[in-house]
């Protein structure tokens, strides 16, 4: 949220018309803890390698605003947005990480857990730029097996 309390919203509008045919906000204030740059970018020290356990790595972790997620379903947040969804499709299955609606993603580095989270954040952030920097549209769609296709358009 900005200094002002300010919300960002995706809004689809047809043209002719101006009605609004889609609007959703872009955040819900969920934070999840993610490195945000590596630990030794981060700090320069060459000793915080990824072999390392969660005593000396849990430190080097961001709590960052996990943007553009769906809205809760049934009180509970999944790692499902505009442009990302985190979901186990080999096996072993492992589940991906929900959170209680309103509550943070917090789990330790030398987790399946935050390697979802970092894997959200980052791959969010990625197509928020990409949308922002060097195309004019993204428009996103769903299919019935639950696959998102994102679409652009650049003029």
């Amino acid at each position: 949220m900005g200094s002002r309390d300010e919300m960002v919203w995706l809004v689809l509008i047809e043209l002719k018309t101006n009605l609004i045919l889609y609007i959703v906000p872009m955040t819900l204030g969920v934070n999840g803890l993610v490195f945000r740059r590596d630990p030794i970018v981060k700090t320069g020290d060459l000793t915080i390698t990824s072999n390392k356990g969660n005593t000396i790595l849990n430190p080097h972790r961001d709590n960052l605003t996990l943007n553009d997620l769906d809205f809760p379903s049934g009180g509970t947040q999944d790692l499902r947005g505009i442009f990302v969804v985190i979901r186990d499709i080999e096996f072993p299955g492992i589940a991906p990480p929900t959170a209680l609606n309103g509550t943070d993603f917090s789990y330790d580095v030398r987790t399946n857990n935050f390697a979802a989270i970092n894997a959200y954040y980052h791959q969010t952030e990625l197509f928020r730029t990409y949308n922002t920097n060097l195309v004019s549209q993204i428009s996103i769609s769903s299919s019935a097996d639950g696959f998102r296709t994102l679409v652009y358009f650049n003029p």
